[in-house]
């Protein structure tokens, strides 16, 4: 599980199961010096049952409070729950449908425009969002 502790850092929360005949200790060293986390606060946990605990549920509450120009106190907030494997089936369905209406080349996903993601002409969907 990751817990994002903002400003790009990140707490790393691990939970393993332990076969017979394996140090918990060990296993929990080797787990905070892979690579994947040795750049982050790491916290492994012994369980009895990893199956539990899974929950493919993503969320974020993000709150920003800042100054534009001369104009004070502009607020954003971002609340978003989803379910990950959906949520990740639907990113790569919309960059599927987006990736005929760009020239050949490769791109990443913030390279395409958001219009190129919603299903239906672009003409028609111009209309409807003026």
């Amino acid at each position: 599980m990751t817990i994002l502790e903002g400003t790009g850092l990140h707490k790393r929360l691990v939970y393993v199961k332990i076969k017979d005949g394996y140090d918990f200790e060990k296993v929990a060293e080797a787990i905070k010096q892979d690579p994947y986390f040795v750049h982050d606060e790491a916290h492994v946990y012994c369980v009895d049952d990893v199956e539990s605990l899974i929950d493919v549920g993503h969320g974020v509450h993000m709150e920003r409070k800042g100054v534009s120009g001369t104009t004070h106190s502009q607020r954003m907030e971002f609340i978003m729950s989803v379910t990950n494997p959906a949520a990740t089936a639907q990113v790569m369905v919309s960059a599927a449908r987006a990736s005929p209406r760009q020239k050949p080349e490769c791109y990443t996903l913030p390279e395409i425009p958001p219009i190129d993601y919603i299903f239906g002409e672009r003409d028609v969907l111009l209309r409807r969002l003026a």
